[in-house]
């Protein structure tokens, strides 16, 4: 990945990550994770009264959900990100017909907020005028805690809502990332950054609760939403990983034990994201998963599946 200061998105950056690997390899490593999480929406569809309009919100390159079989299932499926072009790379490596492509709608939107881009920019300009790192704390903080993030206009709704691993990448990745250039350009030194950081991870509550909320909203009160949470992050050469492993394969991992995992390996805003959907929807069931995300690190994935509470 090209490490960059100026005009540094988050467009961009999701882009060059999910351009990061070959698209081809990555869909096939992919493919028996993929087919669980079919499986579990597969095992709830019966309980929707209709099957007309699906949305994925975090599309990517989707590699994570089955799209023939959403347009078998439905009869419009949106895939919505703010990297459209992965999405269109993604559905060439499904080979659809054409009643299925015909069922297909793409639309761009930044979860973050379309002030994110500004939101970058300003931090640029404050780094290249030597502001103090307080001064960068103190901007990061209000811009954050003001950012709304993009779904839909009101109004559109859907039998299904399937939001893929979102939370970890509504902007705070990116600025773990950006801070680094910081650090590599030898503009602050990492101490001082990592205070910077520390005040973001406080303020990413607020664009979490609002993402969750908007998710919500698009879900018809007769609709599903199922969301798939990475909440925990395991290096493939780490001992815990292959004890996770055992555990998801006699099915003895539960709650309880995944939060003992958490204590090391643990992704906080994912548990933050999580947890405030736990407490916005009546849970219809839940399952663990592994992603295979590269050849050095794995995720736990919760598969979460709910109505929103009325």
């Amino acid at each position: 990945m090209h490490l960059k200061l100026q005009d540094f998105t988050v467009e961009c950056f999701n882009h060059d990550v999910n351009q990061s690997h070959d698209p081809d390899d990555k869909h096939r490593r992919w493919s028996d994770y993929r087919q669980q999480v079919n499986r579990f929406m597969d095992d709830h569809l019966d309980r929707l009264q209709s099957r007309e309009r699906a949305i994925v919100l975090g599309a990517g390159s989707l590699n994570d959900i089955d799209l023939k079989k959403l347009c078998d299932d439905f009869a419009e499926v949106v895939l919505s990100d703010i990297d459209t072009d992965s999405i269109q790379q993604g559905i060439g490596l499904f080979h659809l017909n054409q009643e299925q492509n015909k069922k297909v709608a793409i639309v761009r939107h930044n979860y973050a907020g379309d002030s994110s881009d500004s939101f970058f920019k300003s931090l640029e300009k404050l780094a290249r005028h030597q502001a103090s790192p307080q001064a960068i704390t103190d901007y990061l903080s209000q811009a954050m805690t003001e950012m709304q993030p993009e779904i839909l206009p009101d109004g559109q709704t859907f039998d299904l809502v399937i939001s893929c691993p979102v939370y970890t990448q509504l902007i705070f990745t990116q600025l773990e990332v950006f801070l680094e250039i910081l650090q590599t350009y030898g503009l602050y030194p990492m101490d001082e950054l990592n205070h910077v950081l520390t005040a973001a991870h406080q303020a990413m509550g607020h664009l979490i609760r609002r993402y969750n909320n908007q998710l919500l909203s698009l879900v018809r009160p007769d609709g599903l939403v199922i969301t798939l949470t990475d909440l925990l992050e395991i290096r493939t050469d780490d001992l815990a990983l292959d004890e996770l492993k055992k555990q998801l394969s006699q099915d003895e991992l539960n709650e309880p034990a995944v939060r003992d995992f958490s204590e090391k390996h643990g992704l906080s805003l994912a548990w933050t994201g999580y947890e405030d959907l736990l407490g916005k929807i009546e849970r219809v069931d839940s399952r663990y998963l592994i992603w295979p995300f590269d050849r050095k690190k794995e995720y736990l994935v919760c598969c979460l599946a709910g109505h929103p509470m009325s």
